[in-house]
């Protein structure tokens, strides 16, 4: 009985094996990884780029609603999500960058 349930499950995995493709995005974090460790990967400067501009496109949102729209913005196209933490700390940081966006 016990047999027979590991090769039913066997079976199953074989019908749905995983998808192998990865974005070029991901294979360039993973690439840095070796450099910076596998917890604390830099993102890539575009994120950046685009949550300042997402943040002097809508002042009134917090770090919440900016990580739910980039998210929903990137997370299928282009394999990239931000955490609402990661947005805070980027907006702190880059507080003069908004700034500027926003008188453009």
């Amino acid at each position: 009985m016990r047999d027979d349930f590991h090769h039913n499950h066997i079976l199953l995995v074989n019908l749905f094996p995983k998808a192998t493709y990865l974005y070029p995005q991901t294979l360039q974090r993973r690439a840095s990884a070796k450099k910076y460790g596998t917890k604390y990967l830099p993102k890539p400067q575009w994120v950046i780029t685009e949550i300042i501009r997402l943040a002097a496109l809508y002042p009134t949102y917090s770090g919440h609603k900016l990580a739910f729209v980039f998210n929903r913005l990137y997370a299928t196209s282009k394999g990239m999500t931000v955490s609402k933490s990661w947005v805070y700390k980027t907006l702190s940081r880059y507080k003069h960058e908004v700034l500027l966006e926003r008188r453009r």
